[in-house]
């Protein structure tokens, strides 16, 4: 025999219930979500540039220069010498930055004064 108070009972909170339970794993679910991710710092590693780390000796001053601007904005005729490291003794002297090697461009006295201000633009000072 099925007691009927309690069947009228359970018509009318367990919609309630299941809607509760409902919400709350809604609101768990939310709340892990949202939480923040923990980035990880990049290591000195990944900033290390895929090619030769290029550099421009002007006036006893070191500048950085990009490979790829080397050929078209330095003219051959002001180039002193031209060094070209691609063992661990450039990374031993210059630092990481030069662990793939490094190509170092010495501009003649005669030509500091005419090369630096149009070579400035796409110069970085160490």
């Amino acid at each position: 025999m099925v007691n009927t108070e309690h069947h009228v009972y359970m018509k009318k909170y367990v919609p309630f219930l299941l809607l509760l339970t409902c919400i709350i794993t809604l609101i768990t679910n939310q709340a892990y979500s949202q939480q923040p991710v923990k980035k990880i710092p990049p290591s000195f590693v990944t900033k290390i540039p895929s090619g030769p780390w290029c550099l421009v000796l002007i006036n006893n001053h070191h500048y950085s220069i990009e490979a790829r601007l080397i050929d078209s904005l330095i003219k051959p005729k002001s180039i002193k010498s031209l060094k070209v490291e691609k063992d661990a003794a450039a990374a031993a002297i210059y630092g990481y930055r030069a662990g793939n090697g490094l190509v170092l461009i010495e501009i003649h006295r005669r030509y500091w004064k005419s090369e630096f201000p149009r070579l400035k633009p796409y110069l970085q000072n160490l």
